[in-house]
């Protein structure tokens, strides 16, 4: 029969319980098997005794036992700190992965090339953005030598903010260039993320893309992500992909 101690343990386990949970079980279980293991209950050759078996006598049987319990106590322990532990990575991926397509944030995207600029408004002119698009490394090799469909390991990255503008910046400008009526905007407060990531084999479904809205670092949920396929779905002609590339200056 296992000790109190590990009987708290494994229900801290089986109940979704983090290491915390079950540490002070943990630590009077680790106690409870090494006090029961003692350097002076293991047997000694007697004289004339030539080789040891533990096997053969009671006691060394009953410390062999004991050895045993001990191993199985701290492989239990093992075990049991690298199943809570993965479970806890498996569940924190998952939350931040988009769903149906379990893209994640691709780490440095804001380190990748700009590929195009766009405005976006209406709703009665309640709504104004500037929103930027950038690639990695395969999408602006793909982009520069004209290669359609974009090959696997594509990723493209749409940034929104909040369309703002500067009374200062304008006064400049009016200042500037008198009778213009010159006025400037710029990027504001962050709205969201949005990724498209190419894999043909894994989303054969969506025409091999895989689709991704952020927001604050948080996915949109399923409902959101139903639409990214068919949003795109009339870019057909261009592998899904509506963002041209942009001359250089």
């Amino acid at each position: 029969m296992p000790p109190p101690s590990y009987t708290v343990m494994a229900a801290a386990i089986e109940g979704g319980g983090s290491l915390s949970d079950f540490e002070p079980a943990k630590g009077k279980l680790q106690s409870e098997a090494m006090r029961r293991f003692k350097v002076s209950s293991i047997v000694r050759p007697r004289p004339g005794m030539t080789r040891f078996f533990p096997s053969r006598h009671p006691s060394a049987l009953q410390t062999t036992g004991q050895v045993l319990g001990v191993l199985g106590v701290c492989t239990t322990i093992t075990v049991c700190s690298l199943y809570v532990t993965k479970s806890k990575g498996q569940s924190r991926a998952e939350s931040n992965a988009s769903p149906i397509y379990g893209v994640t944030i691709p780490a440095g995207y804001r380190d990748w090339h700009l590929i195009s600029v766009k405005r976006l408004t209406g709703a009665e002119g309640k709504l104004k953005q500037l929103r930027a698009e950038l690639g990695n490394d395969i999408a602006m090799m793909a982009y520069r030598e004209g290669r359609l469909p974009f090959p696997d390991g594509t990723m493209i990255a749409a940034l929104h903010w909040n369309e703002d503008s500067s009374d200062a910046d304008n006064q400049v400008l009016a200042d500037g260039f008198p009778g213009l009526g010159l006025e400037s905007t710029f990027a504001g407060s962050a709205v969201n993320v949005q990724f498209m990531v190419k894999d043909s084999k894994k989303y054969v479904a969506s025409g091999g893309w895989g689709f991704a809205d952020f927001t604050n670092g948080k996915p949109g949920n399923e409902k959101l992500h139903q639409t990214c396929f068919p949003c795109h779905r009339p870019a057909n002609d261009r592998d899904f992909v509506f963002t041209r590339y942009a001359p250089t200056p």
